[in-house]
């Protein structure tokens, strides 16, 4: 990849992840790794990075 990016985590809600992982899978495809973490309420992009420090994230 031009930019060098080999790892995402996309914070997602419970009703979009499995359209999510339809559309980009765990990323091998494209030469990366994609994970998913379910935000349960949206409280903002700030408890995203909370929710990938707490590493409960799935692929």
């Amino acid at each position: 990849m031009l930019l060098g990016i080999r790892e995402i985590l996309f914070i997602v809600n419970s009703e979009d992840l499995d359209d999510f992982q339809k559309l980009f899978g765990d990323g091998s495809h494209l030469g990366m790794n994609i994970q998913y973490q379910i935000q349960e309420m949206p409280n903002g992009l700030a408890e995203g990075l909370i929710l990938k420090n707490m590493g409960q994230a799935r692929n």
